[in-house]
């Protein structure tokens, strides 16, 4: 008496388990571009509607003294514990002019803890939709120069990017908006997650 085997062989359940792993890694790649660019997109919203709200404030202001996360808050400004990349979030005032330490005329908005990847990100998007007439400009880099990225942000960007910061001005500077993302990655050198990203308003 013959006995029918019935049952898949080896070689087609390899061949079955490769096609999973094919469609898995082209669904993860896919998952992780949807990812990015929601974070991107959450990012642009963040700040535009951040800013809307405190320029709209300052608008009848001599400065921003005092302006903090928590005044920003009561101000309707839409903050959150974390940013979409689940860093941190800081709001301060900030001089205008590069001499005059009391001047507290504009107020950056930093978006701290990040990896280099989001910091390359943020940096090279285009945020246009930002771009009032009250933006300064925009700068990245580790979170030990963020004085730095500030300090270059109200001198109008006249410096070169650097290694380890650089920042593009809405008037014009040697380095263009949106920042070129070879120049955002080399200035993107944070490999211990604390890049931080900051744009600067009046």
């Amino acid at each position: 008496m013959k006995i029918s085997e019935a049952g898949r062989s080896m070689i087609e359940m390899l061949g079955v388990l490769a096609i999973i792993g094919v469609l898995s890694v082209g669904g993860l790649s896919g998952y992780s571009k949807m990812m990015s660019q929601y974070k991107i997109n959450a990012s642009l919203e963040q700040v535009g509607s951040i800013a809307s709200k405190i320029s709209a404030y300052g608008a009848g202001q001599d400065s921003y003294t005092g302006l903090s996360n928590d005044t920003a808050k009561k101000l309707g400004a839409p903050i959150t514990d974390t940013n979409p990349y689940d860093g941190g979030i800081t709001i301060k005032p900030s001089p205008i002019e590069g001499g005059n330490s009391n001047d507290t005329q504009a107020y950056v908005i930093e978006f701290s803890g990040l990896t280099e990847d989001a910091c390359v990100t943020l940096g090279s998007s285009a945020w246009g939709n930002v771009r009032n007439s009250s933006f300064i400009g925009l700068g990245v880099g580790s979170e030990s120069k963020a004085s730095n990225i500030e300090k270059e942000l109200y001198l109008g960007c006249t410096g070169e990017n650097k290694t380890d910061y650089a920042a593009a001005c809405s008037g014009g500077s040697k380095v263009d908006l949106p920042m070129d993302p070879g120049i955002a990655s080399v200035s993107c050198n944070c490999p211990s997650s604390d890049c931080i990203f900051v744009m600067k308003f009046f």
